[in-house]
């Protein structure tokens, strides 16, 4: 942005960004006057973004309008599509599908049409007037040199991003991967040849892959793209995260696709479950209840099964194909034994301390006792062998046999 001698703010070549409310004001000795202008953005960009028309097939096109927000929605059919020959684009007819209009964005849908060039143009109207539109010419007759790659991965998988280069003409110090998360927004993630993420094929890399991975890569040579690559991740994890199964009753999988925000919302029943049998699991049955799928998320709540092992596969499939898979092994039994285990173990250190503690009272008693006898003289032992003849006579004198000699020191002097 920079301000000309007439005080006009130019911004060159913009983007959806620079949409929004701008204001300036000049103040005087006498008021103060001021001028606001309203900055609109018309887009059109395909999805997947670098699409090769002749080689990908089928290509949507998003028409959006960006502008200030206190303007409110855009009213609808307010952005509408056109042909070469100026017909609006309505539903679905020959070679393309209309996704309708929601908000200030605007899909199109155009079917492959080999040996073809087509031109679509989007138009933003007010009344009978077009205030602006923005034309895409799509080529199926040839290729844009551009390769397009989707891939599927678990969490955990080590992955190589495969580039599209000619390493006969060049090497991978002309190559740089951008990662872009978020493709919606322009924060990204370059890595270049000293980065040390790339391999001898000039392929990206990434080793123990988690959710964050997933997103939008693409590959330049001497700032050219030459590959586009859309990464998924599949991960599944119970809830809650250290749940023990064989103790703590009932746990809920959540099996999650992490992807490129290009691709739209998950369809509907495109994330499965099935069990040991590969029978889907729908609803509520033997053992477990189905939370169904929350646009990219399916939940599975398995009942607590005593003494039993369940394993469960969450995949994602389109038509007939799955895409991938990802197992859960819930052990039931494994938690009883290590719960024996440690009852056992407590019981017998409990006993241990308790002959400790003995020992211990033991030795002390001992050295009690050779305290208070200092002549070392024998302990005072009364046994009585054997009670013979007990006989009181009348002066009260009771007469034992076998008594017991004592000690000198002990005997009594009472006579």
């Amino acid at each position: 942005m920079r301000l000309i001698s007439d005080c006009s703010l130019i911004i060159n070549n913009i983007t959806a960004e620079d949409a929004g409310y701008y204001i300036t004001g000049i103040r005087n000795t006498v008021s103060y006057s001021y001028t606001s202008v309203y900055l609109s953005v018309l887009r059109v960009s395909p999805s997947p973004p670098h699409v090769d028309p002749g080689r990908d097939g089928d290509v949507t096109l998003h028409c959006s309008l960006m502008r200030y927000s206190g303007l409110g929605p855009c009213e609808q059919n307010s952005i509408i599509w056109v042909d070469e020959r100026g017909s609006v684009l309505l539903g679905e007819g020959d070679g393309f599908v209309s996704g309708g209009q929601n908000n200030c964005v605007s899909d199109l849908m155009v079917k492959h049409q080999r040996r073809s060039k087509r031109r679509f143009t989007c138009q933003v109207v007010e009344g009978d007037r077009v205030e602006i539109d923005a034309e895409y010419t799509l080529d199926f007759t040839a290729g844009t040199g551009v390769r397009t790659i989707i891939l599927y991965h678990r969490v955990g998988d080590d992955v190589a991003l495969q580039n599209n280069v000619d390493l006969s003409s060049s090497n991978c110090s002309d190559v740089e991967w951008i990662y872009s998360r978020d493709t919606s927004s322009a924060s990204h993630e370059e890595f270049g040849s000293g980065a040390g993420r790339m391999d001898r094929n000039c392929s990206l890399v990434i080793t123990n892959i988690t959710d964050g991975d997933a997103g939008l890569y693409e590959s330049r040579l001497r700032d050219k793209y030459n590959t586009v690559v859309y990464l998924s991740v599949l991960t599944i994890s119970p809830s809650p995260p250290d749940v023990d199964p064989g103790n703590d009753g009932d746990v809920t999988l959540h099996c999650s696709l992490v992807r490129d925000r290009y691709f739209g919302p998950c369809e509907q029943n495109s994330i499965i479950w099935v069990d040991e049998t590969g029978s889907v699991l729908l609803g509520e049955g033997d053992g477990f209840v189905s939370g169904g799928q929350n646009n990219c998320v399916s939940d599975l709540m398995v009942k607590h099964q005593r003494g039993s092992k369940r394993r469960f596969t969450c995949q994602v499939v389109e038509g007939d194909r799955v895409e991938i898979d990802a197992e859960y092994m819930l052990d039931f039994t494994d938690s009883s034994l290590t719960n024996t285990r440690l009852i056992i173990g407590w019981v017998v250190r409990g006993l241990m301390v308790v002959l400790v503690i003995i020992a211990t009272l033991f030795v002390l008693y001992r050295i009690k006792v050779k305290r208070n006898n200092p002549n070392n003289q024998p302990d005072v032992q009364l046994t009585m062998y054997q009670y013979m003849n007990r006989e009181e006579d009348d002066g009260g004198v009771v007469n034992y046999e076998n008594d017991v000699d004592l000690p000198a020191s002990v005997r009594s002097t009472d006579q």
